[in-house]
């Protein structure tokens, strides 16, 4: 997920992108995938199949659940350690 010029993007893994402006979060291209902004200011974006893609305030990816309720958690970790 990028944000640019009061739209955010959603990138899928077959190379679509879907965007929505940030003020109604109503996608803008025709697709049916929803986007909803979290009170914590993370967001969902839920697709056609019924996935759940939590993306943090930044963007970034952190989690996705199936339609079966199984979830996949990411961890970011932008700071380099000595090996």
């Amino acid at each position: 997920m990028t944000f640019s010029n009061g739209k955010i993007f959603c990138h899928s893994e077959d190379g679509q992108v879907i965007y929505f402006p940030s003020d109604t979060l109503e996608a803008e291209s025709g697709a049916r995938e929803k986007l909803m902004h979290n009170e914590n200011g993370s967001y969902t974006l839920t697709t056609v199949d019924q996935v759940k893609e939590l993306y943090d305030s930044t963007g970034n990816l952190i989690s996705l659940t199936d339609s079966n309720g199984n979830t996949i958690s990411l961890i970011f970790r932008t700071a380099i350690s000595a090996p």
